[in-house]
Order: structure tokens, then sequence, then C-alpha cells
């Protein structure tokens, strides 16, 4: 009589598509719990700057920096504006051409426009550091800044939109996001984009509740629905697993009991 063998790698083996879902699955909840892990409370401190030595010798930045909304403001006395280096620090050093300092731009910037109680003193709303990790770009630059400090990414960090020397007031025509100039920034990167390109991308501030006129109620329905069906979809597919590996283990058991 032929002997009964029996496969153990097949009677356990998984579809593939499975094993795909669940790497994608980990990824992206790998890069959510990264970007919501991010602080801004980990900089070094001001630096002294000598406004002199700077204009002598990056003179266009400078010219830049000088009718800036940063460098009116500390022209004008206000301790709290920043100054060459409080951003970085002198690009002799090197350190603005690192990779590492790319990925940390945002932070730097959440050192200040996440500051409630001192952005409330200017009129400027301090979510812009959290409402940019929830966008596409600031959450795939809060992962590698993360996991992978020297890799050097191309999703747009603050200076990317707004501009490193030369910022202005959102509603300041000479700003890089004024409404009028918005289109033509996006298309530095995104060469293609049409005109209401940036509508997909921002400082979306979504509703909290889902009758409220905050801006963007679209966005609370498919934050909400997106995360009902998540964890719907993820439990269901674990349990199919599961059942799926008791069902063989059992159905292997049962042939060894008939033999």
């Amino acid at each position: 009589m032929k002997p009964i063998t029996c496969d153990t790698s097949r009677s356990l083996r998984l579809p593939q598509y499975w094993l795909i879902f669940l790497v994608i699955a980990l990824g992206t909840i790998l890069i959510t719990a990264c970007s919501q892990a991010e602080s801004t409370t980990d900089y070094l401190p001001a630096g002294e700057v000598d406004l002199e030595l700077m204009a002598a010798e990056y003179p266009a930045q400078y010219e830049q920096w000088e009718s800036s909304v940063h460098g009116q403001a500390y022209l004008d006395g206000d301790t709290n504006a920043p100054a060459c280096l409080d951003c970085h620090a002198d690009p002799e050093s090197g350190e603005i051409e690192t990779a590492a300092f790319q990925l940390d731009i945002p932070n730097r910037c959440g050192r200040c426009h996440a500051d409630k109680e001192l952005m409330a003193d200017y009129d400027v709303s301090a979510d812009v550091y959290e409402t940019y990790l929830a966008d596409y770009h600031g959450t795939t630059v809060a992962y590698y800044r993360a996991t992978d400090p020297d890799s050097y990414r191309y999703e747009a960090v603050c200076s990317d939109c707004h501009g490193s020397h030369a910022v202005y007031a959102p509603e300041n025509e000479q700003s890089s996001v004024h409404p009028a100039n918005l289109a033509t920034t996006c298309q530095t990167c995104h060469h293609d984009a049409p005109e209401n390109f940036a509508m997909a991308f921002g400082h979306y501030r979504p509703a909290r509740t889902p009758v409220s006129n905050a801006e963007n109620p679209l966005i609370f329905w498919v934050k909400l629905i997106y995360q009902a069906a998540i964890p719907v979809t993820l439990g269901g597919m674990l349990a199919y697993i599961g059942l799926d590996v008791r069902y063989r283990l059992q159905k292997r058991k049962n042939h060894h009991d008939d033999d």
C-alpha cells in the first residue's frame, strides 16, 4: 500500500495577496505612529547672530530676510521673531546641505508656529504643524526623520512652499502661498499641476462635528469612514486568516484520524 504523506507547507500556505495586504497595512500603521510621535521640543537654543556679518557674507539671503515678515518684526525689536541662527547654523558649517537638516525643517518652524501662546500674540493659527503632519508631505517627512534621517527626500517641507528667507504673510501678494501665486509654487515640483491642484494638499482643518461649519466638512466624513473601515477591514482579514488556519489544521487532524 502506498503510504499517505502530508504536505505541511501546502496545508498551511496562505494566499500571497493576504501577505501583501498585511505588509501594506503594517507599513501604514508604522508611518502614522511615527508621524504622531513627532515632537517640537528637540531644538538647539537660538544662536547669537551678527547681522552685519550675515549681510556681508550672504547679501542676497539677508536682503530677502530683511524684507520678510520675520525680518521686519526682528528689526523692529521683536525678540520672538527669528533671525538667521534661530533657524539654522552658519551656512559655512554645511548643515543646511544635509538630509537631516531638510527633514528637520518642519520641526524647526514648529518651535514657534506650534506654540499656541506665542502665535496668539500675532493672531496666527498654531495648528499649522499638526495639519502639516496630517498631510501626505508631512507624514512622509516625519517617517523618514524618525527612521532614516540621512535620507534625501523630495516631499515638500515648509520652506519649499513658503520660502526660506522671503517669507511673507499669505495675504501679502509677494507671498509664494498667496492665492495668485499658489499654483506656480506647486508647479515647482508638480510641473503639470492645474490651477486648482493646491486644493488637494495643504493645512486642511476638517470639521470637528458632522454639522459644524468649520473648514472642509467633507474631510471629516472621509476621515470618519476611514477610522471605521480600517480596523474593520484589518480585523476581518485577521479573522479570516485565523479561521483558515484553524480549518486547515482541523482538516489535517481529521485526515490522520481516518488513517
